[in-house]
């Protein structure tokens, strides 16, 4: 009965360690928050963010995972959402896919987060 008592406290000491232990809370990146700094206008849909630095961050909850918030560097000032689509890759390349078309500005075509192969897909035009 003494080895199934200490077991018990063993089990309820283990778990609490790991509910309030600093690494059992690290930050929650299941909504993918991602750094994007940006030195020339950059269209993302039908939004232009300006030259500085951004959070994309997926909308906590969406069904779809498709919908993009994108806030300034601190999270202080909300700059829009996006709705973008799913979006697939082979290999682990950088998280952001621009392209420039002759005399257009810099348009945000993919954001895939960084090491993974889904990511979102971002359209200028409604589908």
């Amino acid at each position: 009965m003494d080895l199934l008592r200490r077991f018990a406290v063993f089990a309820a000491v283990a778990a609490l360690i790991a509910i309030v232990s600093p690494a059992a809370k690290a930050v929650d990146d299941s909504d993918w928050p991602t750094l994007l700094t940006i030195d020339q206008p950059m269209k993302v849909g039908e939004l232009v963010l300006d030259p500085g630095a951004y959070v994309f961050q997926l909308s906590p909850g969406t069904v779809s995972r498709s919908v993009v918030m994108i806030y300034s560097i601190d999270k202080r000032r909300w700059d829009g959402f996006v709705l973008g689509f799913p979006a697939y890759r082979s290999g682990a390349q950088d998280g952001f896919v621009s392209d420039r078309g002759p005399g257009k500005e810099e348009t945000l075509k993919y954001w895939f987060r960084p090491g993974w192969s889904r990511g979102v897909e971002f359209s200028a035009s409604a589908r």
